[in-house]
């Protein structure tokens, strides 16, 4: 796994079925960890749940919208805890 991860929850595995008739079907849910890579590609990975449990351990990452104190631009972070700040992509 190359990019950080954004996110677990459970969904449909086959999704071109109707919301309603997903039980009819026999269609089951299983989890999914969500991912974006550092290009900003965003992808999921079916994990299983001691999977999930390790990356929850880990740290899921948020994204978060910051202003540069220097430079007054705007743009979007992740972050781990509440108190990081990223670094500004215009003032490297």
């Amino acid at each position: 796994m190359s990019g950080v991860c954004v996110g677990i929850a459970e969904k449909w595995l086959n999704s071109d079925i109707d919301w309603h008739k997903k039980g009819v079907r026999g269609g089951k849910k299983y989890l999914h960890a969500y991912f974006i890579d550092e290009s900003g590609k965003f992808y999921t990975k079916r994990v299983t749940r001691s999977e999930a449990i390790k990356i929850r351990l880990h740290g899921i990452w948020k994204k978060r919208k910051f202003v540069c104190e220097v430079c007054q631009c705007q743009f979007l972070g992740l972050i781990k805890n509440k108190n990081d700040v990223p670094d500004c992509p215009n003032c490297k």
